[in-house]
């Protein structure tokens, strides 16, 4: 069996546990990703049970997507595989998305945050953020979202199924597996602390203190 976990969207985590061949034998959801480490191993815990050493690889999304969700996502398909002794497979966000939907002639899009959105117009062509006004005819996207912008939606459990999909045939084919690694069309934002008047004022003190002492 095929285990595959797809952390990439900023709303929702899915799990899926495929055949050897690719086939969904389930999938299992889970909106308001807080708490994701926690929430992507009880999910993985109530589609796998008890059948965990029956899982021959894991197969996992690396982007682009949530920056936290993709590291979480990937860690936890590295630490199974390491700890069950097993092989772990990446494919990209635009790749599953092509695969949901059949593998027609579309841009994939995927959210991106702050109003814009990640496509992709070719495979693998370099994806790059755009306005929604800026995507181009809404009948050739498909994506995440699409729905809204009159595209073709694809949804994160659609995505980890077509994910089974993927990782079936890069195991059957034996080509060799690179270690999985992120995919970021940007860093987090996150600025650095900034130095509190109290500190520095503190530090001033001490020092006239020391002088006229």
């Amino acid at each position: 069996m095929i285990l595959a976990i797809d952390t990439a969207s900023p709303s929702v985590m899915a799990v899926g546990l495929g055949s050897s061949s690719g086939d969904v034998i389930e999938v299992a959801a889970a909106g308001g990703v807080r708490e994701q480490g926690t929430q992507v191993i009880t999910l993985i815990d109530q589609i796998v049970g008890s059948r965990r050493q029956d899982i021959d690889a894991i197969a996992v999304i690396s982007g682009p997507g949530s920056y936290a969700g993709l590291r979480i996502g990937i860690a936890t398909a590295q630490s199974l595989g390491l700890g069950l002794g097993r092989p772990v497979v990446g494919a990209g966000t635009f790749e599953a998305v092509r695969e949901a939907a059949g593998n027609r002639i579309l841009h994939a899009i995927h959210p991106a945050g702050r109003g814009e959105w990640a496509i992709q117009r070719e495979p693998g062509e370099r994806a790059v953020t755009a306005a929604p006004r800026e995507l181009g005819d809404p009948a050739l996207l498909a994506g995440e979202g699409s729905s809204a912008l009159g595209g073709t939606e694809v949804s994160p459990e659609a995505r980890v199924a077509a994910l089974l999909r993927i990782a079936a045939r890069l195991l059957l084919s034996g080509e060799a597996i690179d270690p999985v690694a992120p995919y970021y069309l940007r860093e987090p934002n996150i600025s650095r602390p900034k130095r509190t008047p109290l500190v520095a004022g503190t530090r001033q003190q001490l020092r006239s203190t020391k002088r006229n002492g």
